[in-house]
Formats: C-alpha cells, sequence, structure tokens
C-alpha cells in the first residue's frame, strides 16, 4: 500500500532533527553575497582574471578594510566553524579566549588550527573575466589575503635605487593600474602530509592607465562602489552569545566561557597579558601596518 504524506512524515519523525541539521549545515555553509566577487579556479585549481582596485565612496579614506574571520573543522564530528571574528571591531570573541586558554595549557596544535585568518576587502572593477564574462564591467566587492595586499604595498615603494618603476596609488581611477590576477594550484608540505595551496606569486600590475578615457563614464563607475566601512557596522556581526552558542555546537561543548568575556568600549584601553604574552595572536593585534599603508597614501598626495 502506497504510504500518504502524512504516513511518511510520521514514519520518518526521529530523523526530522537529524535531517534539517544537515539542510542547515549546507545552507550555512553556502550562502554567498552577490556584491562579491571570486575568481574561478578551473578543475588543477588554477585561474586568472584582470581587475581594477578602486577607491572607496564617500571618502571614507583607505580603500579597504582588514576582517578577520575563524574557519576550521572539527575532525571528530564534522562540523564547521566559520565565522568573522568580534577583533574586527575591537571586541573580545569567543573563541579567541579558548584559544589562549589552549595556548596557555600546551595545546599549541589545536589552538593554531582554529586560529583567526586575516582578509582584506576593496572595491573592484572586473575588466576581464573569461570563466564568466557576465561580470566585466561590474563593480564587486572583492575579498584577497596577505600576498595580494603585499602587492598592493609594493606599489607604494620602490624595491631599491635602482628601480625604474615609479610609486603610485593603484586605486586611483586615473593614474592607477589594471591587476592581473594569476593563482596556480601548487603542493606544499603540512606536518607529514602534502596539501593543495593557491600561489599568487605570478600576479601582477599593469602599466599606470587611467580607467576609461570618459570623465562622465568614470563618474559613473564611481557612484557603483559599495562602502567599506558599513561592513564593519557591528550590526554585520553575531553577537558574543550567538557566537558562543555556535562554537559549543561544533566542539561539542557544554561549557559556558561567555562569562569571562568583558565587552570593550573604544574609550578602555586594550589588555594585553604580561604573564603569557603568546596569547595576544589570537586577540587584538597592532593596526601598525594599516597606519603604516595610510602614512603612503599621504606621502603619494604630497608629492
Amino acid at each position: 500500500m502506497t504510504q500518504t504524506a502524512f504516513q511518511k512524515l510520521r514514519a520518518n519523525k526521529d530523523k526530522s532533527l537529524e535531517a534539517l541539521t544537515k539542510k542547515l549545515e549546507a545552507t550555512s555553509q553556502n550562502y554567498t553575497d552577490d556584491r562579491y566577487w571570486k575568481l574561478t579556479k578551473d578543475a588543477a585549481g588554477n585561474g586568472s582574471a584582470t581587475i581594477r582596485f578602486l577607491p572607496p565612496p564617500n571618502e571614507e579614506g583607505v580603500p579597504f578594510v582588514k576582517i578577520w574571520e575563524h574557519s576550521f573543522k572539527n575532525p571528530a564530528n564534522g562540523r564547521y566553524y566559520i565565522e568573522k571574528s568580534l577583533t574586527t571591531i575591537g571586541q573580545q570573541d569567543p573563541i579567541g579566549i579558548l584559544n589562549s586558554k589552549l595556548w596557555a595549557a600546551g595545546d599549541q596544535d589545536t589552538a593554531k588550527l582554529q586560529k583567526r585568518k586575516l582578509s582584506y576587502v576593496s572595491n573592484i572593477l572586473v575588466i576581464k573575466d573569461s570563466a564568466n564574462p557576465e561580470n566585466e564591467g561590474k563593480v564587486f566587492l572583492y575579498k584577497y589575503g596577505q600576498k595580494i595586499f603585499d602587492k598592493i604595498k609594493e606599489c607604494f615603494t620602490k624595491i631599491d635605487e635602482d628601480d625604474d618603476s615609479v610609486k603610485f596609488d593603484p586605486f586611483n581611477l586615473w593614474t592607477g593600474a589594471n591587476f592581473r590576477l594569476r593563482v596556480k594550484n601548487t603542493k606544499v608540505k603540512l606536518g607529514n602530509n602534502m596539501v593543495d595551496m593557491p600561489n599568487y606569486d605570478s600576479s601582477k600590475f599593469d602599466s599606470q592607465s587611467e580607467i576609461f578615457d570618459d570623465e562622465d563614464e568614470i563618474e559613473a563607475l564611481y557612484a557603483k562602489t559599495y562602502s567599506l566601512q558599513e561592513l564593519l557596522d557591528p550590526s554585520n556581526f553575531k553577537t558574543v552569545e550567538e557566537l558562543q552558542k555556535r562554537l559549543d555546537f561544533v566542539l561539542d561543548n557544554k561549557s559556558n566561557i561567555e562569562e569571562n568575556i568583558k565587552p570593550r568600549t573604544k574609550s578602555e584601553p586594550e589588555e594585553k597579558s604580561s604573564k603569557n604574552p603568546k596569547t595576544v595572536i589570537f586577540e587584538n593585534d597592532s593596526d601598525d601596518e594599516l597606519a603604516e599603508l595610510q602614512n603612503l597614501f599621504n606621502s603619494i598626495d604630497d608629492e
């Protein structure tokens, strides 16, 4: 006899929680923000495109923001923790506190696995994207790592005295330059294993050029840029309680450590432990690098 929909529902009543949990996990991991562009890689892990870094809108200042994130998998249950860190906006984060405790207790391996990772976000214009030509000519947000950020910094300084290149602002609409983004998959030894890692060493800036010949077209392009400071609005981050709940779920941990977290206002000084200085690598690093690049921007304006 064919079961009715209700009979099937009743027969699977004990499996509904597990099924929904898996579905929610998949939904969480597959969420995408249409404002962001991502380089498409082939089956071998290689990819290429040409983009142009853009200034931020409304005189926001530095044309990038720094985002700290945690991304790891619990091998015991297969659950993922992929969340933005509250340290991005100057607050303490549950996983940061846990990692500090693990480090102090001698479990550096687990702390390193769960440590936060730094990314940068800027506005870009996609010049050429062979894998997705529909993206060409459109403005997106682009999240990138330290390797590309280092190439941006190189534009502000000469490599040596014999270098013929000149310093320039790669985000400038008139005197910037297109960026040829190249990623190659490379094998890297990690512990006893060989793992695949993206390599961006071949990426480079072209010669300086005006982004468009027509001033009206440049102005129209600039109007399409996204606010970067909006990405740092606290409303875009989960609360301590939400992050703690997610962390407990991923680690099968019922302990409650958020009682050790004291929210810090902007006027309060940052506390750093003198007993165990290693723990600060998981919490609030300095913004010296950000200030350094801001000074480079200012030095170019002065010349």
